[in-house]
C-alpha cells in the first residue's frame, strides 16, 4: 500500500469507527481526522516539491568522500542519500547527504562538500574552508567550477521516508475510551455534560545549542596570529571561524575540533589585510544543532609576516625598526619549543653581502637570540630584512618549520 493509501485509510478508520457506534468523544474523531489530513497534505507537498517519495536507496562513502566526511564531521556531514554518480552536466562525481552535496571532478584528488553556506575542500593547499559565494585562487585551474547549492539545502535531501517516522510518532496512538457518561432525562431539566478535550501531549524539546566566547584578540597586527577559543554544551562536533574585515566580505579562515566542550581555532591575519573594526564570526555544528556567536576586534598595520605551521608559536621580542652602521644589535625571537627544536637566522643587507647567524636551540623559556654587527661597509642606507626560521626539531631537513620576516631600516 503506498503511503497515501496508508492516510487515507487513517481517515476513513476515524470515519468508520464514529459511524459503526464505536464510543468516540467528538473531539477524539476530530484528531484523528485532522492527523490524517495533515499527512494528506504533506505527503501532497513532498509530491509537489519532487522530492523522492521512494524508500532510502541503500548507500555508503568511499574513498575520497568517506575521508572528507570525516574531515568536516559526519554530523555536518549527515547520512548518504544516494551512491556517487557521474553528473555529465560538469563532470564531477556527485553524492547528496542529509546535510548537503559531495563533489570531486572526475579523475581529480580534489573533493569538496557544501551545505549551501559554507564549502570545505580538501585541495592542493590541504584541507580549507570558505563560504559557497567564495573562491581560492588555484580552483580557477579546475575544468568547471565547484557545485554550489542554495543557502539550506542540506534539508532538500530529506525523503518521505524520513519524515513518515516523525509524523508516526506525532501521531497519538488510540486508545480504548471509557464508557459515555449517563445523561439525564431532557424532562429533568438537567442539560448534557460538555465533553472535555483531550489533553494535549507535550513534545519533548530538542536540547538547545550554546556557545560562548571565551577568548579573542582585542588587537592584532597583519602578519600575525590571532586566536580564538568558544566554550558550548555541545559534545562532538566542529567550530568554524569566518572574519569580516572592515567592508569586506565574509572569509572563512579555520575550522576546528570541539574537545572537552571548548572548540579552539587559529590563523595568520595577512599582511594585506584590510586595517580597522574587524567581525569573528564562529558557528557550532554539532549532534545537538547549531549555535552562532561573534565579537569584534582590532586589526593594525604590522611590519612582519609569518609563516608556516601555525601550531609552532612565533613572535619578535622587541626587535629594531632601525639600526646604524657599526652598531651591535640583539635579535630575540619567542617560540613554544623550550630546549628543543631549532633556530636559523639571516639577514639581507641593503646593497651588501648577507649574514648568517649560527643555528641554536631555544632555551628554557622558548628564546633564541643573537648580536650582530652591523657592518661599516654598508654603501648607503636602506631597508634590510631579517628571516627566522623555527624547526619543530633540530634536524635541518624538518617541514614542520614556522617563519617570521621583518623589514627595518639601517641608517649610515
Amino acid at each position: 500500500m503506498t503511503w497515501l493509501g496508508r492516510a487515507h485509510t487513517l481517515r476513513m478508520h476515524a470515519e468508520a469507527d464514529a459511524s459503526a457506534g464505536v464510543q468516540l468523544k467528538g473531539s477524539e474523531v476530530a484528531m484523528r481526522r485532522t492527523i490524517a489530513s495533515l499527512v494528506i497534505g504533506l505527503m501532497l507537498l513532498l509530491v509537489a516539491g519532487s522530492v523522492e517519495v521512494s524508500g532510502q536507496v541503500p548507500c555508503s562513502f568511499v574513498g575520497g568522500f568517506a575521508s572528507l566526511r570525516e574531515l568536516v564531521g559526519p554530523q555536518a556531514v549527515g547520512g548518504c542519500v544516494e551512491e556517487e554518480h557521474l553528473n555529465p552536466a560538469n563532470g564531477y562525481i556527485e553524492q547528496r547527504t542529509t546535510g548537503g552535496l559531495l563533489a570531486r571532478p572526475n579523475g581529480s584528488a580534489v573533493a569538496a562538500f557544501t551545505d549551501g553556506v559554507t564549502t570545505w575542500i580538501s585541495g592542493p593547499d590541504g584541507f580549507q574552508t570558505r563560504l559557497s559565494g567564495d573562491h581560492f585562487v588555484w580552483e580557477s585551474e579546475l575544468a568547471a567550477p565547484i557545485p554550489t547549492l542554495p543557502a539550506g539545502a542540506g534539508s532538500a535531501s530529506l525523503t518521505s521516508s524520513d519524515v513518515l517516522p516523525i509524523l508516526t510518532a506525532a501521531s497519538p496512538s488510540p486508545s480504548p475510551s471509557p464508557s459515555p457518561p449517563a445523561v439525564a432525562s431532557p424532562d429533568a431539566g438537567v442539560a448534557p455534560a460538555a465533553l472535555t478535550a483531550p489533553a494535549a501531549v507535550a513534545a519533548t524539546p530538542t536540547p538547545a545549542v550554546r556557545v560562548k566566547l571565551r577568548e579573542k584578540p582585542d588587537r592584532v597586527d597583519t602578519g600575525t596570529d590571532a586566536r580564538f577559543e568558544v566554550e558550548t554544551n555541545a559534545r562532538k562536533g566542529n567550530c568554524t571561524l569566518v572574519v569580516a574585515y572592515h567592508d569586506k566580505p565574509d572569509v572563512g579562515v579555520a575550522i576546528g575540533e570541539i574537545n572537552d566542550n571548548r572548540c579552539e581555532m587559529k590563523y595568520t591575519v595577512p599582511q594585506d589585510a584590510k586595517t580597522g573594526t574587524a567581525t569573528a564570526k564562529i558557528t557550532i555544528t554539532s549532534t545537538e544543532g547549531t549555535a552562532t556567536t561573534d565579537d569584534d576586534f582590532e586589526v593594525r598595520k604590522g611590519d612582519s609576516m609569518l609563516g608556516g605551521d601555525i601550531d609552532i608559536e612565533l613572535e619578535g621580542d622587541d626587535l629594531p625598526d632601525e639600526v646604524d652602521v657599526g652598531d651591535t644589535v640583539k635579535f630575540t625571537v619567542k617560540t613554544s619549543l623550550k630546549e628543543r627544536g631549532r633556530c636559523e637566522m639571516t639577514i639581507a643587507w641593503p646593497r651588501y653581502t648577507g649574514y648568517s647567524g649560527d643555528p641554536q636551540e631555544p632555551d628554557d623559556n622558548g628564546r633564541c637570540t643573537w648580536k650582530v654587527t652591523v657592518p661599516n661597509e654598508i654603501p648607503k642606507k636602506g631597508t634590510a630584512t631579517l628571516t627566522v626560521v623555527v624547526r619543530r626539531n633540530n634536524k635541518k631537513d624538518s617541514t614542520e618549520v614556522r617563519s617570521l620576516t621583518k623589514e627595518f631600516d639601517v641608517k649610515k
